[in-house]
């Protein structure tokens, strides 16, 4: 007779006095990067729990577990999943969430356009004003989500809230001080905002621009505005959000009005203060909203560094690849599983210390070391048959990272091809440098 082998998490967790004591029984629902959610009874509150469960946080995650709970906790809204209790118990940490009964949207539309039932125009409209009025309590809160999007919108199949957007977990308080000096792209690339391609901070305009492309999917059951195929490199989504011009939606469903439509439109602008505000594209979808025209949700451009920024070449950086984008204000990146090889320094009397490259794969980091901005920068990679290039717009600040897949580099090499050089060329304080590193 076979016996079932008990799941490794589940039988650390209710090792622990505590989670014994206040829970009963333990049914995964999900796995993410850095965290498992399970679904338990808690005999505190004679209801189900929603328990996200972390294992081993060092330093640096403690805090960010601890960011999570401060940001979520901020909002108290029924259009957002509710964070209770926070616990750290020696290896193991979790978090109380408010158990949503109902499926993640994401996986609704993947349901209704398999089966060619899209949402009827009045539930479209529920859950979207639901979801605008999630961030609208957000970005009163001062809490900007970054990382809107179908995953994390649960639909709840009882209740008079139709949607409720939840995980918080790369949220950050505005105005708040980075974590630590590196970071990754906040969001996912599918629903990133043209700025954060771009390097710059997130803030409740890019969260808006996230939500457009989610009230996009939602009329159109799962459907992008931009022709990109969904088995596309990250990098294409990224070059489409920088460049492409949104298809109306009207095209889609032509039974949305136009009021609608233009305001959708303004949110999927590519300069963010362009776009309306959560509260503005509330009104545009929600038949109880103001009587203003579509037109006036469409703000005046301003003097703005992103004339600049689009027309000096940011459409080029977007279209070398998939980019893990980093910088002063971004969210610290996970350190590297054991067993990873450390970013290999170059040492240069031109330029001591001043970098660091790994290549990971597919995948080549560069790494700021200075205290110096490194600008115009120019990477070549090479073996004894053939070279590629790229050449990142805009400088590499003190402390950012930068992650380009090697299919972004022009001419794309073949796959798995691995260089055995990398020439980097780039100026600092004024002065040109340019070192070689053999890779083994």
């Amino acid at each position: 007779m076979s016996v079932a082998t008990p799941d490794p998490l589940e039988a650390l967790c209710t090792a622990d006095a505590l989670w014994a004591e206040r829970y009963a029984g333990f049914e995964v629902l999900g796995h993410g990067a850095s965290a498992t959610v399970v679904k338990s009874w808690s005999h505190a509150a004679g209801a189900p729990v929603a328990l996200k469960v972390f294992q081993r946080l060092d330093a640096d995650d403690l805090r960010r577990f601890q960011e999570e709970v401060r940001h979520s906790q901020r909002l108290a809204s029924p259009y957002v999943i509710q964070t209770f209790s926070p616990f750290v118990r020696g290896a193991l940490s979790w978090i109380e969430l408010e158990w949503v009964d109902g499926p993640d949207l994401r996986s609704e539309l993947g349901r209704r356009a398999r089966e060619g039932r899209p949402f009827a125009l009045a539930e479209a409209g529920a859950i979207v004003a639901a979801l605008c009025r999630a961030l609208v309590a957000a970005h009163a809160g001062g809490v900007v989500h970054r990382d809107v999007k179908p995953a994390n919108v649960l639909l709840p199949r009882e209740g008079p809230v139709p949607a409720k957007l939840g995980d918080f977990g790369i949220a950050r308080v505005t105005g708040a001080a980075r974590l630590t000096a590196t970071g990754i792209l906040a969001g996912t690339p599918q629903f990133a905002a043209p700025e954060i391609v771009a390097g710059q901070r997130a803030d409740e305009r890019s969260d808006i621009y996230s939500l457009a492309l989610v009230i996009y999917q939602v009329y159109s059951t799962g459907r992008f505005p931009y022709d990109v195929p969904d088995e596309s490199l990250p990098g294409q989504w990224l070059k489409a959000h920088v460049q492409a011009r949104p298809r109306p939606l009207s095209d889609l469903r032509p039974d949305l009005n136009a009021r609608s439509d233009q305001a959708l439109l303004a949110a999927l602008d590519k300069l963010p203060e362009r776009r309306p505000t959560a509260g503005e594209l509330l009104a545009a979808f929600d038949s109880g909203g103001d009587s203003r025209s579509a037109a006036e949700f469409r703000r005046r451009p301003s003097r703005s560094v992103w004339a600049a920024v689009l027309a000096a070449g940011l459409v080029g950086w977007a279209a070398r690849g998939w980019m893990r984008v980093t910088g002063a204000n971004a969210l610290v990146s996970p350190s590297p599983a054991s067993g990873s090889p450390a970013p290999t320094p170059i040492l240069s009397p031109a330029a001591p210390a001043a970098v660091g490259l790994r290549l990971d794969g597919e995948l080549l980091t560069l790494t700021s070391r200075s205290d110096v901005p490194l600008a115009r920068l120019r990477i070549v990679l090479s073996d004894a048959h053939r070279s590629a290039e790229t050449r990142p717009a805009g400088a590499l600040r003190p402390g950012d990272e930068l992650t380009l897949a090697l299919d972004g580099f022009q001419p794309a090499p073949p796959a798995h091809w691995r260089p055995t050089a990398v020439d980097l060329a780039f100026e600092q304080a004024g002065q040109a440098h340019s070192i070689r590193l053999a890779l083994p």
